[in-house]
Parts: C-alpha cells; structure tokens; sequence
C-alpha cells in the first residue's frame, strides 16, 4: 500500500509531459516543480495589506488613526496610491437623508463648492474620496 503511494508520488514529480509541471534549469533534467500559476495571480498587493482595505478603490474607515477617519488604495490604470482622507471626529452630514435640516443641507451643498476643483480631480485625490465616503 505505502510502496503504491510511493510510486505515484514518484510519477507525478517525474512526469514531465504534464502542463502542471516545468523544469528549471539550476537543477538537474529529471526534477520538475509545479507552478501555481492561479496563486502568483491572486497575491494580494502589499499597499492593501498594509492600508488593510480588501481591494482598490474600497474606502475604510480607520477610527484608530490619529488624524484621518479613512484610507483608499485607489487605483487608476497602472497608477496605485494610498490615500488618507477626512477629519477624525468631524460632525459631516453624510449621506442624504429623507427630511434631512435644512442646514445639513446646506453643509452638503457648501462642502461641495468649497472642494468642487478638487473633487472633479477624480480617484486619486483625496476630495474625491471624501465626497464619496463621507458627504
């Protein structure tokens, strides 16, 4: 039964005519790896890990943080870059609501001419971000 194993463990190492496995060419002819090409791909980048967001583009908030409520890796192209973004502890009027005061309103409305330059700037400044996670 072991010997069997064995032997089929041999014969999947070995079997070069497999699309799984390749040679590589500091060792010798007979010793072939596989390659898991799906995990290569899916390596996550080490800007997310560190922001600790589950993608780009993804805003989180970071209420540990001593300035900033939020963090973004934002992405456009090939340009990736980590962004921090809005007052911790800032009253903002956030989404709008059904009934909302006329002065939240108005604090919407003010927010976005103050940084309308910015915002239209896109993903990769921080108005951007703030106008979408926190106005």
């Amino acid at each position: 039964m072991v010997s069997a194993l064995v032997a089929g463990i041999w014969t999947q190492l070995l079997s070069p005519l497999s699309s799984n496995y390749t040679t590589v060419p500091s060792l010798p002819p007979f010793a072939y790896l596989k390659i898991d090409t799906m995990a290569d791909a899916k390596k996550k980048d080490s800007r997310l890990e560190r922001a600790g967001v589950s993608g780009y583009n993804k805003p989180k908030r970071t209420p540990g943080h001593a300035k900033k409520s939020h963090v973004v890796v934002a992405k456009v192209g090939d340009q990736i870059k980590t962004i921090r973004f809005g007052e911790q502890g800032a009253s903002t009027a956030g989404k709008p609501k059904a009934g909302e005061s006329d002065k939240m309103k108005k604090k919407r409305a003010s927010f976005k001419a103050r940084h309308g330059k910015n915002i239209s700037k896109g993903k990769m400044s921080a108005a951007y971000w703030a106008d979408k996670a926190k106005w």
